[in-house]
This record gives C-alpha cells, structure tokens and sequence, in this order.
C-alpha cells in the first residue's frame, strides 16, 4: 500500500485542545518565527491537553524546548509516558515531543501539560497510506489557478495574496470574505491541500 508522511500545522482541524490554550504571535513571544511557519499554540496550564485521532503506522508531534517549559505527559491508545520541554542549553525548535512507529491502524494521542511552566505544539506529522498493496503512489500537483478549483465568488478572490512568493509554485488565492468559498472537483481516493 502505498504511504504518505502527512504534515499537519497546529491549526488544523483534526487537532482538539482543552480550555487555557491560545495562539503564540511574535508580540508575545520573540522566537515565534523560529516555529514552523510562525505558528503554534502554547499553554502554561497544568491539566491543559492537546489530542487528535490518525490513522498510520508511525506519529511524531513537534514542539519546542526552552529555558521555560516543563514536564508533558503523552499518551498513545494505551502507552503513556512522561516528557520534557525544559532545555537548560540552547533552545530547540521543531523538535519531537513525541515520536513513535505503531501497527497501522486507528490511533489516540494526547499530550497533557504537568506543570505550571509552558507546553507548546508546532506540529504533527503521521505516516497514512492509501490505496492497494500493488498500487503505486501517483502524486498529482495542482495550482490554484487550475481550472478545477472554483472560487465563489469569484470577485471575492485576489490571485496576489500576501508572501505568494512563498507559496508552491509562487501562485495562489486569497480571500478575507464572509461566505467566500473553493471548491475542488476531482477523482481519486486521497487529497490534501496546502498553502
């Protein structure tokens, strides 16, 4: 069957936190551009947790070490163990708070904060698979200026979005519109979007 690694953001949907976590942002955290893509989300709350479901064979969840961080417990289905953020030298960005190779299958994953000092969450990334055992992986790249993307509607779009020079293949579409919506029409088992 053919495999994937999946990148998720700590934005995404797929992830649930408790209460007593927020956004970290450059004006209250001078490091926020160390993280990927200036993002993540931060507690200081013992008790606050972050989990999520997947399906793969292998779960990694990225995080920083810092000076002010402390003890994380994480839990995988039935395996639980003890971490921490704390780093008494340099500080370590995008780095494994967890990382573990699993059967494949449905899997839970919680991490919980232990201690009145900071957890943070970067990232996640999973192994997924798609497909038969004799299928290949066929990757298919479309821009957003392809013509199965339909934006609606369409004067709510702009083709020049902040940073589009960043963005795969440099081209892309933006819109800050209550109610402004995409729609991909296409055939196949498996897609994934990304800005």
């Amino acid at each position: 069957m053919p495999s994937y690694l999946a990148v998720y953001e700590d934005t995404s949907p797929f992830f649930t936190y408790t209460e007593n976590w927020r956004a970290g942002t450059s004006s209250n955290d001078g490091s926020a551009d160390r993280y990927s893509e200036s993002s993540f989300a931060v507690t200081e709350t013992p008790g606050a947790s972050f989990s999520f479901k997947f399906y793969g064979t292998e779960v990694s969840i990225f995080g920083a070490k810092r000076g002010n961080h402390g003890l994380y417990q994480a839990t995988l289905d039935s395996m639980t163990s003890e971490g921490t953020g704390l780093s008494t030298g340099s500080e370590q960005f995008q780095t494994p708070l967890l990382s573990q190779t699993v059967q494949k299958g449905m899997h839970n994953v919680t991490i919980t904060n232990k201690e009145n000092k900071y957890l943070d969450i970067d990232f996640v990334s999973w192994k997924a698979s798609v497909g038969h055992d004799d299928e290949p992986l066929i990757v298919n790249t479309w821009q957003a200026s392809h013509p199965a993307f339909v934006y609606a509607p369409a004067d709510a779009w702009t083709t020049n979005p902040p940073s589009v020079s960043n963005f795969i293949g440099e081209t892309g579409h933006a819109s800050s519109n209550v109610g402004a919506s995409v729609q991909l029409n296409f055939q196949g088992l498996q897609r994934s979007l990304q800005k």
